[in-house]
This record gives structure tokens, sequence and C-alpha cells, in this order.
């Protein structure tokens, strides 16, 4: 509700930086793990270094993502609404956030670690922990646990900081009145529609001279975008998982290694209490030893609450894999309702108490069969494409053409017709092709004919080669080509300004004091019976908004008002008759909200100003010279 108020009011800039933060803090990090680091030095952060390539790399990255959306999108579109600056914005803070927390020796905690672990989503299967799914992201990033924690424990570092600074802020009581009473703003309004299809029967065709000026005037409207044909070859699981071969065998042999799953196995629920020190973990199991609960023990050492100490159900090789194999021995090596004396992993010192203790039926092998079939195809084929991957990449580069590239790795090679960077063709409609072809799109349209081969990555465990094969210019279509569909544009626009002219005429009208049903019948208009909203109302619609009741709060009571209708098909005008501001059944309601939202938003600004606060404080010195670099890189597409 507040969105339109803090745009006028801020810049959106400053007001996005911490949502930038947030979000990079959580999927990328300035410590990118994934990064080739070097170049020259961008900024010196404290004691801290951001480098050409880390922030050539970061930008590259966000702009690929949202180019895989948005075909049509270019470095130059995105550099040109800022977005530059935002990532060095985002590098520069994340490095004074690190250099402030090493300076004040703020780090993340044992407790905090392994449960922002668990909570990630990534790691996630219908929203509980997945300790497998956990070491196949890692290893998918050639990351071990070791790196990983090191990563996560400096974004927590961060986080603490930035949680303290926007700590609930006050927020006056008349400021959540004054704009409760806003929301509950009624506003009556008279309204009528001129659409320009009235007009149709009073226009007649263009002369010759009329019709070649208005196809001047609007050539862009004309233009067909530059368009690319090209070629490409696509490695996937699914095509690759097509030509793998498993025998009965195979199959059997998975299910032995892998019986922990099929067999019937032990689960646990067990509570868990982490602490960051082998004194107090032995002075908590002495206390649960002599009788104590140990909920309350974990209250009152650890700070903990019974929900923070669960980990749901999990099977010993679950908890081996998450915590330690000593660890997990330990929690399985005592009766239900049992604490297991304190025992060490690289998290921490970890107390176990199990709460309740079930076994699994067995699945036998027939039973499980297939299941074991597709699993066995789905991880041999993702073995194999990053074999492929590396294979491809040796030939391409030994010179190999596109189709002796297929026909030795039995790949085909697929041809697109010429297509825009939309995916259109020369009419305006969509060009046949895969969804995956339509993502190469952006891609393909920074590509140079000339350009060697190479393997680019279209997603997870998925990679593409792909050639232009011919480029088409941009270039208005012929006049004598398109003469009938710009016949009907002259048409429209005419039919259009007859609309307008008479929707002006209604205005005029009521302005010099004539009845607004008078002056609109007089036009020809059609009248809508009286419409009233309530602000409230209506910003809950948002973007489905008719055009009309969107003006209505725009335009001051007395006041009237010409609007374009939807799709330029004509106009509205109206008048609005009535304002006023009256308490209904949700005022309570939009009291609580209202205030939370005000309370939300200025957290917001003070951790802003925190972060801004943190890099004055350590400071920041910027290499313009290395910057344009970049921005140079940026631009020719030489991001990798």
């Amino acid at each position: 509700m507040l969105a339109s108020i803090r745009k006028a009011l801020s810049s959106w800039v400053v007001v996005g930086l911490l949502s930038l933060l947030v979000a990079a803090f959580v999927l990328t990090s300035v410590q990118d793990p994934f990064s080739l680091g070097g170049g020259a030095r961008l900024a010196k952060v404290g004691d801290q270094t951001v480098s050409t390539n880390d922030f050539v790399q970061q930008f590259d990255r966000i702009f690929r993502q949202e180019q895989r959306q948005r075909p049509e999108l270019t470095r130059e579109d995105v550099l040109r609404a800022g977005a530059d600056q935002q990532v060095l914005n985002l590098l520069v803070t994340s490095a004074a956030f690190q250099d402030f927390a090493e300076s004040q020796g703020v780090a993340a905690g044992a407790r905090n670690l392994s449960n922002s672990i668990r909570n990630t989503p990534a790691f996630q299967i219908a929203g509980q922990f997945d300790t497998t799914v956990y070491e196949e992201v890692l290893a998918q990033n050639n990351m071990s646990r070791k790196d990983f924690q090191q990563l996560m424990a400096s974004d927590l570092t961060r986080d603490q900081f930035v949680q303290v600074a926007s700590l609930s802020p006050f927020v006056p009581e008349r400021l959540t009145a004054s704009y409760v009473r806003l929301l509950q703003e009624t506003r009556t309004a008279s309204v009528a529609a001129i659409p320009a299809g009235k007009f149709a029967s009073s226009v007649g065709a263009p002369d010759a001279k009329a019709l070649e000026e208005f196809y001047k005037a609007n050539i862009e409207t004309y233009t067909v975008p530059e368009m690319r044909s090209f070629r490409y070859i696509l490695l996937s699981p699914e095509i690759v998982q097509a030509n793998i071969q498993v025998t009965e065998a195979n199959l059997k042999e998975y299910y032995d290694a892998h019986l922990d799953r099929y067999a019937g196995i032990e689960k646990r629920e067990v509570q868990q209490l982490l602490l960051a020190d082998e004194a107090t973990a032995r002075d908590a199991y002495d206390r649960v030893s002599k009788g104590q609960d140990f909920v309350a023990v974990a209250a009152e050492l650890g700070g903990f609450e019974e929900g923070d100490l669960s980990l749901g159900e999990v099977t010993r090789k679950q908890l081996a894999e998450d915590t330690s194999e000593a660890a997990a021995s330990a929690a399985f090596g005592v009766p239900a309702g049992t604490v297991t004396s304190p025992v060490q992993s690289e998290l921490g010192w970890h107390l176990f108490r199990t709460t309740k203790i079930s076994r699994s039926e067995d699945r036998p092998f027939a039973t499980v069969k297939g299941e074991i079939e597709q699993e066995v195809r789905r991880e041999r084929a993702l073995d194999r494409i990053y074999e492929l991957s590396r294979e491809m990449e040796d030939t391409l580069a030994s010179g190999e053409d596109l189709e002796a590239v297929g026909k030795q790795f039995n790949l085909p090679v697929v041809t697109v017709a010429a297509t825009t960077r939309s995916g259109l063709n020369r009419e305006g409609r969509p060009v046949d092709m895969t969804p995956q072809a339509r993502e190469m799109l952006g891609h393909v349209f920074e590509q140079r004919q000339d350009e060697d081969l190479a393997m680019t990555e279209l997603g997870k465990d998925t990679y593409y080669v792909s050639q232009v094969t011919d480029i088409t210019p941009a270039a208005p279509r012929p006049l004598a080509e398109i003469k009938d569909a710009v016949t009907g544009n002259w048409r429209f626009d005419q039919m259009l300004k007859k609309a307008r002219a008479a929707a002006d005429a209604v205005a005029a009208a009521v302005k010099g004091g004539a009845s607004f049903a008078d002056a609109a019948r007089k036009q020809g208009a059609e009248l809508a019976p009286p419409v009233t909203v309530r602000r409230v109302d209506a910003m809950q619609q948002g973007a489905q908004l008719p055009a009309p009741v969107r003006a209505m709060f725009t335009t001051a009571q007395g006041q009237v008002q010409v609007v374009p209708a939807e799709g330029g098909q004509g106009y509205y005008i109206l008048k609005v008759e009535n304002v006023e501001s009256k308490p209904g059944p949700d005022a309570e309601m939009l009291k609580t909200a209202t205030k939370q939202e005000i309370q939300t938003s200025a957290q917001e600004e003070l951790a802003s100003a925190f972060a801004q606060s943190v890099r004055h404080s350590v400071g920041v010195k910027i290499n313009e010279a290395a910057l344009a670099q970049a921005r140079a890189r940026l631009v020719s597409g030489s991001a990798e």
C-alpha cells in the first residue's frame, strides 16, 4: 500500500539496496567460490578488495539469469538502467560488512550455522532438509562442506548487523491514523466513453500521399527488427538418458547398495542441543543426567526454545552426513528418552535425545525395480553429461564444425528459422522452436557469425552449442507489401483523433458549466452509471484497475479529465462528483496492517542507512579507470 508514496519520496537505488543485498548474500556473496577472482582492483573496501572479475562475473550472472526470461534484453539495456552501479554497490557493501565484522570480532554461532543450512530451501525436499540434496548441490558447484559453511557463516555474520540496525522502529499514531483515513477515502465520479470505432463510417480510405506520409511518420512500427537464423546442438539429461543402457544386474546392484532406502530401516525423532564449547556441553549433560529437563537446560544454557531442538525424523545415515559418524553412532546407540554424552562434529558439541523410534517396512526389489531404473538412468545421464561436455569442448577446440560434432556424439543438429530477438517471424508471429531454443536467443543475438563454436550452459546440467547461420539487418517492410495494414492503421488513427476531439468537447462543455450528462449526450458518448470506489479497494486491484477508476484518484473534486481507454481504443471522460472519508468495518484491520507496513518500510530504510554507515566507516575507494574498463568488457560481451 505504501509503495507509491515511498517511490515518490525515496530513490529506488537506496530503497532497493537492502533487498538486493539480502538476495545476493544468500545466492552468491562477494566471496563467490565460483568466481575466477583476479583482474584489476576495482575497489578498496577497508582491508577487502573487489576485483574487476568479481564485478564483471557478478553482473553477467545476474544478466544471463534475467535474459533467460526476457531474451530481448541486452547488456546495453541493463547498463542504461543503472544495473552496473547496483552490482558495484552490492559488492562494495558486502565487502564493507565483511571488513566491519572482522574488525568487531563478530561471527556466526554454531547453532545459527546449523539451523541456517537446514533451513535453506535449495537443500530441502518437501520442506525437509535432505542430506543427499545438500551434497549434490555442493558437488555441482565444486564446493566442500567446509567451504560452504565458511561462506554461510560470513552471510550470517553480516545478517546480525542488519537485524540489529533495523529493530522495530516506533511508528507515530498520527501517521498511521492519517494513512488509514486516506485508505478509507471514497470517491464518486460520472463517467462516459467515446470509442474510436464510433467514427468508422465517417472515415474513408486515404489517398496515396496521405498513406505515404503516415507510413513514413510511423516507420518504426513497420520496421522488422534484426533477424537471425541459427543451428544448435543441445546436451540435456533427457537426450542423454535415452541412450543409457541398464541391465537387471545393474538394478540389483543399485538396490543392494541402497538397502537403507529400500530395506526396513530404523528412524528416530531426535532433539539436538548444539553448543559451541565442550565445557558447556558437559555441564548440560551433567544437569540432564541428574534429572533436569532437557528442554529447560537447553533454554538456560543456549537460549533455545523447544522447536529449535527438533531435527525431525532422521535415519542414522542422514544424521551422520549432517554431523559426523561418531555423532550418529551416539544418537542411535541410546534408548528413547535418554540423552547422549557430548560428542563433537565440525559444527560444535552435540547432545542428542531420542523422543521416538520407528522402523519402516521392507520394499522388495520387484516392487521398486521401475523406480530404480529411472534413478540409475538419471544418475548415469548426469555423469555422462559432464563427460560429454568436456569431450565436446575438446572437439570444438580442435576446429570441428557443428555437423561433425553432432555426428561424433550422436546428437541432432537443430535448425531455427529466421527469428527476431523476441522469437517472432517477419509477420510478427511466433517462430516454431523448442523452449530451450527460445532461452538461447539472448546469447544467439550476441554471437558473431564467424565466432568460434563453444559450449554454453543453459541451466542446471544442460548445455548447448549454437551457430548463427544468417543475419538480416533491421529494415522497414515495403509499403506495397503491407498497404492494407497501413491503410487500416491510418483509418483507425483518424477515428481516434475524432474520438479525442469529441472527448475534449465534452470536457470543455462541463468546465463551462454544462451538466456532465448533457455534454456527453451531445457528443454521442456512452454514459455509464455513477462509479463509487474506495481507495483501499482500488489499490488492491492494482494493474487490473480500469483506466477511469485509476484517474478518479488523481483528479480533484469537481474537476473533469479525459483518459485514454485501455489498448488505445478510444477515450473516457470523467468528473469527480464527491470525495469523503469515513471509517468502514475494516478500519481496525487497516490500522494494524498499515502500522506493520510502515514499520517494515522504516526497518528497510534503517538497514540501508546502516549499510551506508558501514561503508563510510571502513572506507571505500573506487578505481574509476578500472570501472570504465569493466563496463567496456560488459558491452563487448567478454564477461566470461
